[in-house]
């Protein structure tokens, strides 16, 4: 972007929040590469495109364009953005991939490297070698980032659809993917837990402040039951995906 010398404060304002989506995102990239994985970035092709865009536009014109939302700059700048928080978002499938495919050879790899920098295949690729579930698991992180993979004859294809359906659910400390089945069990464990959760709250602040009654002791009691038993089945509802994160963090 070019700096005519006025707004690059206001600039800098406008821009901190995708500007620390950025930073982190960066932060975890050099992780990987410390580690001597390379690493993978969805949709780069495009946010080269943009970029190179962008530079040439004075900074003037981007504070307006972001003050006003409308122009062809701002629609450069929101696509650039929605790119750039969706592979933050994603990093720790983006990871996943990384690691998975760590041990593939030079021409496959930058072949994989190509399409998802592109954010499709254009071309099959043979993963033969491989075995069917981490062929799958593969195309289930591929599709988890928004690009669209399955298997045919033991080869990654985008001509596929419709084969992965994970669905993504926010908990408070992470994104977790879980099959349609276990989402419907999920939605309703998150739903009551978020229910629940203000009451034990309400009554541990209350039992901070006076004596409860013995049935009051014992209604306290039914309620963190019910609670650990609402922690527990979600434990079994993300035992799957759990085990999913510890083979990939651990290399195995």
């Amino acid at each position: 972007m070019k700096n005519n010398g006025t707004g690059g404060k206001q600039l800098e304002e406008l821009e901190q929040n995708l500007g620390s989506i950025t930073e982190q995102a960066k932060n975890l990239d050099e992780r990987i590469k410390n580690a001597g994985v390379d690493v993978i970035l969805p949709n780069g092709t495009k946010l080269t495109e943009f970029n190179k865009e962008l530079v040439e536009v004075p900074t003037d014109e981007i504070i307006n364009a972001m003050r006003s939302r409308s122009g062809e700059t701002y629609s450069v700048l929101a696509k650039r953005g929605e790119i750039i928080k969706a592979n933050f978002e994603n990093r720790g499938n983006i990871a996943k991939i990384s690691l998975l495919v760590a041990g593939l050879d030079g021409d496959r790899k930058m072949k994989l490297f190509d399409a998802i920098s592109k954010g499709a295949f254009s071309d099959k690729i043979s993963f033969q070698d491989w075995e069917d579930s981490k062929r799958k698991q593969l195309a289930k992180l591929l599709s988890r980032i928004g690009i669209n993979a399955g298997i045919v004859e033991g080869q990654l294809s985008g001509e596929v659809e419709g084969e992965h359906e994970d669905v993504a659910h926010q908990l408070l400390d992470r994104k977790v993917w879980v099959s349609p089945k276990v989402s419907e069990q999920l939605t309703k464990n998150l739903e009551a837990i978020n229910t629940l959760n203000p009451k034990i709250q309400l009554k541990t602040a209350e039992r901070q402040i006076r004596d409860f009654s013995e049935e009051e002791e014992k209604d306290f009691t039914v309620l963190q039951g019910e609670y650990l038993k609402l922690l527990k089945e979600q434990d079994d509802l993300l035992k799957e995906y759990n085990e999913e994160e510890s083979i990939a963090y651990s290399g195995n």
